[in-house]
């Protein structure tokens, strides 16, 4: 009998007809090697998962209103939540869902995450070394946007971020997001879109 913390009995939870044999995999990995006819049912596991990453990855990249929250790798986002149960397939173990999302907000984070570090090498200044304003230069936002992003978050380094912006000219800060975008896109086409091979489904 599994209770919960508290003590109680778990609700009963309806069956789902999922084509993933999460308890026969299970088994494989707790009762030793596994026969043939579990190993093809994990091999299956395993393209299925990782064939998922990747649908999630291409409508991850796909998707602009989750810039910001790719850029910070924030995958416990109300927004990434809902999104993520939106886009899951019917019939689909949840928790196995929710892993290969989590795990393609990793890839497409990371990816954004070296175009960044590569245009904060470049001297974009600002607009790389912070996430949000890289986030925002990605959306194409105006400094007026920017600049009271900035100075509704705490913190010595998004006070000077806004002054810097507030001192900028419209024409100086147009010259720059010009600039930005141009980099963006350029580093876009040397940082491809991740599309993995094999991954291990997670016990």
């Amino acid at each position: 009998t599994v209770l919960t913390k508290g003590g109680a009995m778990p609700k009963a939870r309806k069956k789902k007809n999922s084509s993933f044999q999460t308890t026969i995999t299970k088994s494989v990995f707790l009762y030793g090697r596994p026969n043939k006819e579990k190993l093809v049912i994990l091999q299956q596991m395993q393209n299925s998962y990782t064939a998922l990453i990747n649908r999630d990855i291409d409508l991850l990249e796909k998707n602009p209103d989750i810039i910001l929250q790719l850029v910070k790798n924030d995958k416990k986002d109300p927004q990434m939540r809902k999104l993520e149960k939106a886009i899951r397939p019917e019939g689909i173990n949840s928790a196995f869902c929710q892993n290969a999302f989590d795990a393609a907000v990793v890839q497409v984070s990371g990816r954004l995450n070296n175009i960044r570090l590569d245009l904060l090498s470049e001297g974009m200044g600002i607009f790389a070394q912070s996430k949000v304003l890289f986030a925002m230069s990605i959306m194409g936002c105006s400094k007026q946007k920017m600049e009271e992003t900035m100075r509704q978050i705490e913190g010595t380094f998004y006070e000077d971020c806004a002054k810097t912006l507030h001192e900028l000219s419209e024409k100086e800060f147009s010259d720059l997001q010009l600039e930005f975008q141009e980099r963006y896109a350029s580093k876009s086409l040397e940082y491809r879109v991740p599309k993995l091979c094999f991954v291990s489904v997670p016990l």
